[in-house]
């Protein structure tokens, strides 16, 4: 090969490698062009769920430090005690209302069929299956069905006010009520006001209310859920002793479902506490009052407890929240970064 050959051919070589460096450095710029959009897709897909990652973090955090840490465990155990004394007051307060009904309910309608005489009790019987009230606004027409329902029974105002409308028996009826209202005074707890809107009451209102009333009133609340809970977990029949006060309760349309025990029933108005000290709970009044002296015990150590589980939660909170915070901000800057490599790489494309 002269010298002639040996130039054109190393001129070849020369423009064969710009070429092919030039289809090289073009692929190379395309892969680094498609990484770097890949990359910004991604931190756009991971900062949608960024926080939602955080959240469950910081819920798994919470979850470890709660089984855990001495004052949360501390804090369970000194509830579940007060849910156990809670428990203990509900079973008591039901034991004593339903030790009350079966010593005194004979005595009560013994004491009103003392006070009629036969023909007394054979005119108000005229009236059984005809006399009439509704519990629910005209919803349901309710009759009093049998004598029994008329003496004996939780409605007797309104027997009272149908027989009165009648203008007959005006006598009676005066001692009707009398009769009645005596049997009530007697015996205040044969209808709790309740369902039974006109009976005897075992809450205070307008008085002086103590933590111990405070205490009463939310242990039986609170204890009648976990006992309710439990009897119907057990899908328990229901008991004889209630059946008399369903069929009494479940005579209008708007009491359908059959109770288990009669502290269901109970009902307060949002300015009322039940009474440790009425005469219902005097046979365990000693029991009731040092079950809620420790009750009260026990909110205080609770109240220490919960106070130091607040601060160590909004600590755990306050953490993962500038973590997220910070991680935003940081794929932010780094995001920022690769659109403006990305925006110098596409300009270089463009040349």
């Amino acid at each position: 090969m002269n010298r002639r050959q040996k130039i054109i051919w190393t001129l070849i070589v020369i423009l064969m490698a710009q070429s092919v460096g030039g289809d090289l450095y073009t692929e190379y710029k395309r892969i680094k062009t498609n990484k770097l959009k890949k990359e910004i897709e991604q931190i756009k897909v991971d900062n949608q769920t960024l926080f939602g990652r955080i959240e469950k973090q910081k819920r798994d955090s919470i979850a470890v430090f709660d089984k855990t840490n001495a004052n949360t465990i501390e804090l369970n155990k000194l509830k579940q005690e007060k849910q156990n004394l809670q428990k203990q007051v509900a079973q008591i307060v039901e034991q004593s209302w339903r030790e009350y009904r079966n010593a005194n309910y004979s005595k009560y309608c013994a004491y009103i069929d003392s006070c009629f005489t036969e023909k007394e009790l054979a005119e108000l019987s005229h009236y059984a299956g005809v006399a009439h009230f509704t519990l629910s606004c005209g919803i349901d027409c309710n009759y009093f069905k049998t004598l029994d329902d008329i003496l004996y029974g939780p409605y007797w105002h309104e027997f009272a006010d149908f027989v009165r409308d009648t203008k007959h028996s005006k006598s009676l009826i005066k001692k009707y009520e009398r009769v009645r209202r005596d049997a009530e005074t007697i015996y205040p707890y044969i209808y709790i006001r309740s369902v039974f809107y006109d009976a005897g009451s075992i809450a205070k209102c307008g008085e002086p209310i103590t933590q111990t009333d405070i205490n009463f009133t939310d242990a039986i609340k609170s204890g009648r859920e976990y006992l309710v809970d439990s009897v119907y977990k057990s899908k328990s029949v229901c008991p004889q002793y209630m059946a008399e006060f369903n069929r009494l309760r479940n005579v209008s349309k708007i009491f359908t479902t059959d109770l288990h025990m009669l502290i269901e029933s109970l009902f307060l108005y949002s300015d009322e506490y039940y009474n440790l000290n009425s005469p219902l709970f005097l046979s365990y009044h000693d029991e009731l009052y040092d079950l809620v002296r420790r009750i009260n015990t026990l909110n205080i150590k609770i109240k220490t407890c919960s106070s130091q589980h607040d601060t160590d939660i909004k600590n755990i909170d306050t953490y993962f929240k500038d973590l997220g915070y910070k991680q935003y901000h940081e794929s932010h800057k780094k995001l920022e970064n690769l659109k403006i490599e990305l925006d110098s790489y596409n300009t270089q494309n463009n040349r």
